[in-house]
């Protein structure tokens, strides 16, 4: 014991001492990977073409982009809804790559973020953090102008088992 205050490199010795560090880094999981997460699991509806029928299926977003990622020639329906929620699959210099729009205004990706801490945006930021992550300027879709999105891997449990026999790049 001592009656002066402790110095930040005392506290950085005990610290080390009783490996804080290790013990948190243990039991966190990282704010990118709850945000992403955050954005994979959320269920929207989705037109797809199953034999002569349109129908209407609720699938994650994690699902709709593994759908991409294993067919993406047939997949149009699924590719447009994901545009229209401000998303992009890529294939390029061969990575899989989602774009997913900046800007906090844009109203449909507030709706995915909706219930966490990302309502109002913020996202962007976090999601750069993850592998591959970089802001771009691209078009998310057909119709749709350029705006600035954050490009990152697509998370490789989403990916086809064997990319070779991937049909087509989208």
């Amino acid at each position: 014991m001592s009656n002066k205050p402790a110095t930040v490199d005392d506290a950085n010795v005990l610290v080390e001492m009783l490996d804080i560090k290790a013990r948190i880094e243990l039991h966190s999981v990282s704010d990118q990977h709850r945000c992403l997460e955050a954005l994979m699991s959320r269920v929207m509806p989705f037109k797809l073409m199953v034999g002569p029928a349109m129908v209407t299926r609720n699938l994650s977003i994690a699902e709709a982009i593994q759908m991409v990622c294993e067919d993406p020639t047939n997949s149009p329906d699924v590719i447009a809804r994901l545009a229209q929620l401000g998303m992009r699959v890529t294939f390029a210099k061969g990575k899989w790559q989602l774009y997913v729009v900046n800007s906090p205004e844009h109203h449909e990706m507030r709706k995915l973020f909706a219930g966490t801490k990302w309502a109002f945006g913020g996202w962007a930021m976090v999601l750069r953090r993850l592998p591959g992550g970089e802001e771009s300027t691209q078009r998310v879709g057909v119709g749709f102008g350029a705006a600035k999105v954050t490009a990152f891997y697509v998370p490789q449990d989403l990916l086809p088992q064997n990319d070779s026999e991937m049909k087509l790049a989208a």
